[in-house]
């Protein structure tokens, strides 16, 4: 009889799609690595739907958009298999409630990126994200177990340029705030003319502003739609600003400096720790309170500390994570 494994996780405009696109890659090594039954507990937001369904996972349960915990408690009991040998749960903030719920759901459990007040009781807690601090006994947050794509190609290929003449510009899957917009207005400062090249997410809702935005800007602007080959479009830029997801650590890991630049409050502790390790640039992350002009123009003109992140940032980020997540899923099993 095949083991059986629970993944919990679901994206929104608010919350942004990181966790679904994180767990479709978890799920697909998993499901051609060992031989398993596995089956997705996700929440059906209308901005979500097309990934949690790329995903291939023949169980698969759909929550009403929003529930609460005790009504997503009563879901799985009605719902669900009385049991599993293991619970992947990649959702921030969980209670003491679901989580003690879910350790006795599963017989071994697995969280990645959470620290809600039950995170404590999880077998094994991998937060790289969103680290807590202090670092919990069962917490491991070393950046190497980042889930990424592997883009060794395309570093191979990537060298420090002389001149920035390209910037690369991305907040999610949502810009749930609308920062985009403001990073074109703030960036009419910047003393020379640039290629702003801006990806767009699926969950993006300000067109309007950006549309203003756009039409006041002394820039080229290039638009572009959300991709699963975001490295198609910033491996031709000379740097990038970015807020603290998984798309960050992808552009860092092939060397692109890297100015960060968040309105959501969960990334602020991310954000500081790379500033602090002298990984990226910003030196107040949250944008509301500070222009970017400074840390963009210091870059711009400083090839010497460009090439410093270059190499710094190439040596950092690996593309292990899925491999070194996969050992503990089968030494869970």
């Amino acid at each position: 009889m095949k083991q059986t494994i629970l993944v919990r996780a679901y994206g929104s405009h608010l919350m942004g799609m990181g966790h679904l696109y994180r767990i479709r890659n978890l799920v697909k090594i998993i499901s051609t690595s060992i031989d398993v039954d596995i089956t997705l507990l996700t929440q059906e937001f209308n901005e979500s739907k097309d990934i949690y369904l790329s995903i291939g996972i023949e169980h698969l349960y759909q929550m009403p958009a929003g529930i609460t915990e005790v009504d997503e408690i009563k879901f799985i009991e009605q719902n669900l298999e009385k049991n599993y040998d293991l619970l992947i749960n990649d959702q921030l903030q969980s209670s003491e409630m679901l989580a003690g719920y879910f350790v006795k759901k599963a017989r071994k459990t697995l969280a990645i990126d959470d620290t809600g007040l039950g995170a404590h009781l999880y077998d094994r807690l991998i937060n790289v994200l969103y680290a807590n601090a202090p670092v919990l006994n069962n917490e491991i947050n070393d950046f190497e177990y980042l889930i990424l794509p592997n883009l060794q190609k395309v570093k191979d290929n990537y060298s420090c340029a002389n001149d920035v003449i390209e910037i690369f510009i991305n907040q999610g899957a949502a810009d749930t705030w609308g920062t985009i917009p403001d990073i074109i207005k703030d960036l009419e400062n910047l003393s020379n003319k640039m290629v702003l090249k801006i990806l767009l997410g699926p969950a993006f809702k300000h067109y309007q502003e950006l549309a203003n935005a756009i039409s006041e800007t002394k820039h080229r602007i290039e638009v572009y739609n959300f991709t699963d080959d975001v490295l198609s479009l910033a491996k031709h830029c000379q740097l990038a600003i970015l807020g603290a997801g998984n798309t960050m650590f992808e552009v860092l890991s092939i060397g692109i400096p890297v100015v960060a630049c968040t309105r959501e409050q969960k990334e602020l502790i991310t954000v500081k720790r790379l500033i602090d390790e002298k990984l990226v640039y910003g030196e107040l992350a949250l944008f509301n309170n500070y222009s970017l002009v400074g840390s963009i123009d210091k870059l711009i003109n400083d090839y010497n500390e460009r090439n410093r992140l270059f190499e710094l940032n190439r040596n950092t980020f690996s593309y292990k994570g899925l491999e070194l997540i996969l050992k503990y899923v089968k030494g869970m099993l």
